[in-house]
């Protein structure tokens, strides 16, 4: 049976899920556990200290809509309508640092007029742009939510946890011009935007993404200089992966171990589900039959 909101004001998020936690008996822990989020994210959520992120832009109402059995779009009018109250008024400038580095990936002579329109005018005309430029970086990462395997390799390489690298990818999502950092810039914006300007007279974006070609982060060099190919990918570079007849779970597994992360038998399950396969091509040109599981023996010249 699920809890639906009274037709009048909707509630503040946090205070719905105080209310539906002790109406189901289940814990903050239990909550946090099913989002896959740190405890003490949850708790500034529920406190009124985290500003409820865009339904948009996270998976968190899925899951505890169905955990806490709410209403289908109670906790989007919740979200929606706190935000509107937080939102109201001029917004923020950006941050100087921020706004240098998106002015440098903008074409030169817009980005002059764009810089000398804000010591005049102020920073809500350039705030817009950069909102716009986030949202087509968001739609992208937000991608990797749903992407499980990608962040846990991910967390492997960096030394880091898959907890801690999903809540970076969450923060990002809900980023605005005026929290963005230079952090957020170097790790998910500049991988994907190469250039960008904009129509002053008709408003018209224009954006450049990059190709998935790989990019060494932080160290000044040429995107992939000195280093091989296949170890030049980063993070948030992703490329769809499809995989020969086989025992597709063992492959897995072991690429997984290789990097340094571990699945569990379920969370290999259902990776290997989400990949799509495709049958070996015969070496002698006949037509596909039954293929056997086997690894591909070296070959030697």
């Amino acid at each position: 049976m699920t809890s639906s909101l009274p037709s009048k004001q909707p509630s503040r998020v946090g205070e719905l899920l105080r209310r539906r936690l002790r109406e189901v008996n289940r814990s903050r822990d239990e909550l946090a556990e099913v989002l896959e989020v740190p405890g003490a994210y949850l708790d500034d959520l529920i406190s009124g200290a985290r500003r409820p992120p865009l339904p948009g832009r996270t998976d968190i109402y899925q899951k505890m809509t169905s955990f806490l059995r709410l209403g289908r779009n109670d906790l989007a009018a919740c979200a929606h309508a706190e935000r509107a109250d937080a939102t109201r008024g001029e917004a923020p400038a950006p941050e100087p640092g921020v706004r240098r580095l998106l002015l440098e990936l903008c074409e030169p002579g817009t980005a002059q007029v764009l810089e000398r329109r804000r010591v005049r005018q102020g920073s809500a005309e350039l705030a817009g742009f950069i909102q716009r430029l986030l949202d087509v970086t968001q739609g992208a990462v937000r991608r990797l939510l749903d992407d499980q395997i990608t962040l846990r390799l991910a967390a492997g390489a960096r030394g880091t946890t898959y907890l801690e690298l999903r809540l970076n990818v969450l923060e990002f999502l809900d980023a605005t011009p005026d929290t963005l950092t230079t952090d957020d810039l170097t790790e998910f914006v500049q991988p994907r935007i190469a250039r960008w300007d904009v129509n002053l007279e008709t408003g018209v974006l224009w954006v450049a993404l990059r190709g998935h070609e790989p990019r060494e982060r932080g160290r000044g060099r040429a995107p992939g200089a000195g280093r091989p190919a296949a170890r030049r990918q980063g993070m948030m570079d992703y490329r769809p992966m499809s995989a020969v007849a086989g025992d597709f779970r063992t492959q897995l597994r072991a690429l997984v171990e290789l990097q340094g992360a571990v699945l569990t038998d379920a969370e290999l399950s259902h990776m290997a589900e989400s990949y799509p396969r495709r049958r070996a091509r015969p070496r002698d040109g006949r037509a596909d039959g039954p293929q056997r599981s086997r690894v591909p023996a070296e070959r030697s010249d």
